[in-house]
């Protein structure tokens, strides 16, 4: 009797995952329904300049953009940090495993890269600043 139900269970199962992995397929495949309520729009070309609205990163002749002036929220001489975050994943989500990844030579060379551009990206921004980072 155990061994029936199992089996059934099993079968059902099996009987789902495949209705399952068809059924969107179908679906998708299908002919769309038509509601009767579609409406037909007509595209027509338009001349942008009959609209007389100055486009958003252009002026009217003659004039100037205003410029606005911005006033940081610290003063000229005073030090700030910043944080500098590179668009290269770390070790871990650029796929090394995380289970031995201190021992892992391969996911160390990929830090000791990543050190090193950080350290070119700290050096650059040394010499535009003419300051060096702590």
């Amino acid at each position: 009797m155990k061994k029936a139900k199992k089996t059934l269970s099993v079968l059902l199962a099996c009987v789902l995952t495949v209705i399952s992995l068809i059924l969107p397929a179908v679906t998708a495949y299908a002919e769309p329904e038509t509601t009767g309520s579609e409406v037909q729009l007509e595209m027509e070309d338009l001349d942008p300049s009959t609209l007389h609205v100055p486009k958003l990163v252009e002026t009217e002749e003659g004039e100037e953009e205003p410029v606005e002036e911005i006033t940081p929220p610290y003063a000229f001489n005073e030090q700030v940090r910043v944080s500098v975050f590179l668009d290269a994943p770390g070790a871990a989500d650029a796929g090394y495993s995380i289970k031995g990844i201190g021992t892992n030579a391969a996911a160390a060379t990929y830090r000791q890269q990543l050190k090193a551009q950080q350290d070119a990206l700290v050096s650059k921004i040394e010499s535009v600043t003419g300051h060096t980072a702590d």
